[in-house]
C-alpha cells in the first residue's frame, strides 16, 4: 500500500514526530474516501487500529486488507456498542486506535454534525487525541467509488496530541460534549491549509507506463525518430 500511494499517488507526509511513540493514542481526522486509513497507516510510526464499517468486511479484497489491518469491525445495526468496548479495550493496552468523528464518509462538513464517540472513547480510555488531515483522498478514490484516480496526488499532516478537560459528569450534557467535539474538528481542520500547501508545492512527478521514455525523447529529439522508424 505504501509503494502504490507514494508512486500512483506522490503520497507525501509531514508532522510524524508529533505522534506519541508509546501509550494509547485516539486518532481523529477527516474522512472523504475510503483512502483516508490506508494513507494514514502506511505513514503512522506505529501501528494503527482504525474503526471500519462492517460492509467493508464483505468486500473480499477490502476484508483482507482490513483484516490485516486489524481493524475493528463496526456493525452500526446494533449500534456499534461491542467496536466501541473493542476499541475502549485497545487504547486501555497502549495501542493507537483511530476514527472518524463523522463516522462516515463527508464531503461538505459544514453540513454534517459529527458525533460524540470520538470524545467519549478519548475521555474514558484516558488518552490524548492526535489530529490528522488528509488532502487529495477525495479525488484520488472519490467516495462511493472502489477505482482509485492515480495521479492525484495525497498528503497527510499530524498536529500534536491534545486533550479536552471535560468531565464524566457531563457526558449527557449535550451542549458540552457537542462543544468538545466541536473542538476537535477544529484541530483536525487546523491541518487543511498546510495539507494543501503541501500538495501543490511538493514535486511531484507522476509515475505513468512509458513517462519516463517521453521525458528523455523530450531531452533527446532523435529518439522520437527511432520510435517513429520502429513503429
Amino acid at each position: 500500500m505504501w509503494a502504490y500511494l507514494r508512486m500512483a499517488h506522490g503520497l507525501v507526509v509531514t508532522g510524524r514526530e508529533h505522534f506519541p511513540r508509546t501509550g494509547g493514542v485516539l486518532v481523529v481526522g477527516n474522512h472523504p474516501s475510503l483512502f483516508d486509513p490506508a494513507g494514514i497507516i502506511v505513514t503512522a510510526p506505529r501501528p494503527v487500529r482504525f474503526m471500519a464499517a462492517e460492509v467493508l468486511f464483505s468486500v473480499p479484497v477490502l476484508r483482507l486488507y482490513c483484516r490485516g489491518a486489524g481493524m475493528i469491525r463496526v456493525d452500526r445495526k446494533s449500534g456499534g456498542h461491542n467496536a466501541f468496548r473493542a476499541a475502549l479495550k485497545h487504547l486501555q493496552e497502549g495501542e493507537a486506535v483511530g476514527i472518524f468523528p463523522h463516522g462516515d464518509l463527508v464531503q461538505e462538513y459544514e453540513k454534517r454534525i459529527p458525533k460524540n464517540g470520538a470524545l467519549q472513547l478519548a475521555l474514558r480510555a484516558g488518552v490524548p487525541m492526535l489530529p490528522v488531515y488528509c488532502e487529495g483522498t477525495a479525488k484520488s478514490l472519490p467516495a462511493n467509488k472502489f477505482i482509485p484516480r492515480p495521479l492525484h496526488q495525497i498528503a497527510v499532516v499530524y498536529g500534536e496530541p491534545f486533550t479536552i478537560p471535560v468531565d464524566r459528569k457531563d457526558f449527557k450534557n449535550d451542549e458540552v460534549m457537542n462543544a468538545a467535539t466541536q473542538e476537535i474538528m477544529d484541530r483536525i481542520f487546523e491541518l487543511r491549509g498546510k495539507a494543501k500547501d503541501m500538495v501543490t508545492a511538493a514535486p511531484y512527478e507522476p509515475i505513468a507506463p512509458f513517462e519516463h521514455l517521453y521525458r528523455e525523447a523530450d531531452r533527446n529529439p532523435r529518439i522520437w525518430e527511432d520510435m517513429t522508424r520502429t513503429r
